[in-house]
């Protein structure tokens, strides 16, 4: 519905479009958005930037609205085109790139949708015909009908299509459909999983079905996504537990053709749910097909060998995944509203219900050691070269995050063996002799087999000065002189996706190796300790080294990644600090642990800030600026971790106020934005840290996790002054 916009808005930015518009009549636009709109499309924005009052809807009520698409259906139906409608967006196309698809015997509908905002008009006419702010079924329909009969009468044949949409979704039962009007129902089906969905869903569906399904053409848009696209989309991409369900899509579109849908259309992520597809493109093409030969066939022609395991894969993954009882009981208190992680939620749009919790929430240990094991098996049973690559593309594709996400799921949670950094204390200066640190002190880490499934009794311990990194390692169970290999992998640790992937494309080049002995594996390259030594004592095998700080890859931040690999030839047996699932990618940075040079300061310029908060001068603060928040607007000011500082740290925050009141009172804390929840929070009373030194507020060790932040949330008590401010100077981690 761009094209009324160039024509009756405002004069368009761009030169094609420009000539398109005659005068301005802002009564055919969505009211009550004067200073509070400026959404819309993209090509709106462009057109119009900056523009406060750019309204995001039309007016679905006004007769001028109507009149004006009917003539833009016609001109399409005779192969014309208008400047912003169909296929010319930017104005400027010729008819012959423009024309909609015709087949001899079949109907003719323009498509016309409004904009993807739900910001309607609040006019007097439309807000009688809307129920309520999420259901404007009967304003729409009531337009496009018109529309649609307008566009008929002057040019028999010609139609309207639309879409029935989250809050249009509803079935108009006082709206008399012009018998011009084809509906495409969209459907968020791979949410269908989660109970209360489904019913409401599927019952509305249902309904256009009884009603409509004999008078007019009605298809799908199928929404076929997974855990992959709410983890990407609305949970900062964790690493999800797949979400596979062909059985179910097989299910779902046999009922859909049997209950006459003439038309469909679906959005995918083909990388992970491309199986979903085929089997719902193939039933949609030949709705007699069986759909248990057609997946079996599916997966016996494209995995050869490993075709049954990877298909007894799937389905155990399926019955994970599509499980009602997945739902936690709160989302089930009330049958007729639909609950997700954020709390309500439009009962006809499911998407971000997998949040980290509820899609790791069913898979057990015991669960992932018997897909494991079936992954392992696929890749046993592979024989051609394409059926190897295949299977390998699993792997690299799914397996390989379903593993690592399990493992960083359990650390969130505070149950993970394996913990993903070490801090790394700095000691007075010993010139390079670790004989002169006392290593009883500091923190020690045991490794594991890749899979983290066994814990081995070797350990290490790690520590600096100001010159050198320091290690000290034991395997207590090599009692007697046998050939070790210790092996110690660094790389720059990566923060940008870009980052990631420009470097991980030149991986080799990035990853510094610190060996003992040198050459162990052939080669003669590679980082060297500066001082060492390695022996049988009564503890075990041991080895203490140093190495200078200036041959690693800080790269002037406080960490950077490592692993720590053991392996004594003979006995293929890999320990390792960080597991990597599969021997062979030891040397792969994205499996790597942290170590993070402690204690380490975070200043003001790595705030984030919202709304009116942001950084001031302030000569109390230690480095003359501090974070500055309004008392009354709390959660405007936050830290969020960033990867060097996961897993577990000591958390200070030097904070102080001008809120005198003794009955104000705020939190300060870390909480996880991936599953909308405290992990940690204090509770403070403003009036003691009132004045201007600033005053420590020491959090604790805290689990520093993925997706989450540091936070002041806004006062609550009384307070008699509208300017008053929470400042914070620093966030030490130790």
């Amino acid at each position: 519905m761009n094209s009324i916009y160039f024509r009756y808005y405002k004069r368009a930015k761009t030169k094609h479009l420009a000539k398109e518009f005659i005068e301005s009549r802002p009564e055919y636009f969505a009211q009550g958005y004067v200073g509070r709109g400026g959404v819309g499309t993209v090509i709106l924005k462009n057109n119009y930037p900056d523009d406060p009052d750019l309204p995001p809807q039309l007016c679905y009520s006004h007769p001028g609205v109507s009149e004006y698409y009917a003539d833009e259906v016609v001109t399409y139906f005779r192969g014309g085109n208008v400047r912003g409608g169909w296929r010319n967006s930017g104005g400027s196309n010729p008819t012959d790139r423009t024309l909609l698809p015709r087949f001899p015997g079949k109907p003719f509908f323009y498509p016309i949708e409004g904009g993807d905002n739900g910001r309607f008009c609040k006019c007097e006419a439309c807000q009688k015909l809307h129920s309520t702010a999420d259901r404007v079924s009967e304003a729409k329909f009531s337009l496009l009908s018109r529309v649609a009969d307008l566009a008929a009468e002057k040019a028999p044949g010609a139609g309207v299509s639309t879409l029935a949409y989250i809050q249009s979704l509803y079935y108009p039962d006082n709206v008399p459909l012009s018998d011009h009007l084809s509906v495409q129902m969209c459907l968020t089906v791979y949410a269908w999983w989660h109970p209360v969905a489904r019913r409401l869903q599927h019952g509305e569906y249902k309904k256009w079905i009884s009603k409509e399904a004999s008078r007019r053409p009605l298809t799908l848009w199928t929404y076929l996504f997974s855990s992959y696209h709410d983890a990407a989309v609305h949970f900062g991409g964790y690493r999800p537990f797949p979400g596979f369900y062909p059985w179910k899509t097989a299910e779902l579109m046999r009922e859909f053709t049997a209950d006459g849908i003439r038309g469909w259309f679906t959005e995918c992520h083909l990388k992970y749910n491309i199986l979903e597809a085929y089997v719902a493109a193939r039933i949609a093409y030949d709705p007699n097909c069986d759909a248990e030969v057609l997946i079996d066939e599916y997966f016996t022609r494209y995995y050869g060998q490993a075709g049954g395991v990877m298909r007894d894969l799937y389905r155990q993954i399926e019955s994970i995944y599509w499980n009602p009882e997945n739902c936690p009981a709160s989302w089930l208190s009330d049958p007729e509203e639909f609950r997700g992680p954020y709390g309500r939620k439009h009962p006809f749009w499911g998407t971000g219900l997998q949040s980290p919790d509820v899609n790791w929430g069913p898979v057990s240990a015991e669960r992932m050691r018997e897909l494991n094991a079936l992954v392992d098996r696929a890749v046993q049973l592979a024989e051609s070269p394409a059926e190897k690559l295949r299977v390998e593309r699993f792997c690299l594709d799914i397996w390989e995050t379903a593993r690592r996400g399990y493992h960083e799921q359990q650390q969130r949670q505070g149950l993970g063996s394996v913990e993903s950094s070490y801090r790394l204390y700095q000691q007075e200066d010993v010139q390079g002799d670790f004989g002169r640190i006392d290593w009883r002190l500091l923190e020690r880490q045991k490794l594991r087999d890749v899979f983290a499934e066994k814990e081995f009794t070797d350990s290490f311990a790690l520590c600096r000065d100001s010159e050198y990194l320091y290690v000290d390692f034991l395997a207590p169970e090599i009692k007697e002189i046998t050939p070790v290999t210790l092996k110690v992998l660094f790389s720059p640790l990566l923060f940008s996706k870009l980052e990631r992937k420009t470097k991980d494309a030149k991986q080799e080049e990035n990853v510094l190796q610190l060996e003992y002995p040198q050459g162990a594996d052939g080669s003669t390259d590679g980082l060297q300790f500066d001082f060492v030594r390695a022996e049988i004592t009564a503890s075990g095998w041991s080895l203490r080294g140093a190495i200078s700080l200036s041959k690693l890859p800080f790269e002037g931040r406080p960490a950077l990644s490592a692993n720590i690999i053991r392996f004594l030839p003979g006995r293929n047996e890999l320990a390792v600090w960080q597991p990597v699932y599969y021997s062979e990618d030891v040397d792969k940075i994205e499996y790597f642990g942290r170590l993070c040079q402690l204690p380490y300061t975070v200043e003001e310029n790595s705030f984030s800030f919202v709304h009116k908060a942001g950084i001031v001068v302030d000569k109390q603060a230690g480095n003359g600026q501090a974070g500055r928040m309004f008392a009354k607007n709390g959660w405007t000011m936050k830290f969020y971790i960033p990867p060097e500082l996961l897993g577990r740290k000591k958390v200070k925050m030097y904070f102080r106020t001008d809120v005198e009141q003794t009955d104000a009172w705020l939190q300060a804390g870390l909480y996880d934005n991936y599953n909308r929840k405290y992990l940690s929070h204090r509770r403070l009373q403003a009036s003691d840290y009132c004045g201007e030194a600033y005053q420590e507020v020491d959090l604790g060790e805290l689990q520093l996790i993925h997706g989450s932040y540091l936070f002041f949330n806004s006062l609550t008590g009384n307070t008699s002054e509208e300017e008053q401010f929470f400042y914070l100077d620093k966030i030490v981690f130790e």
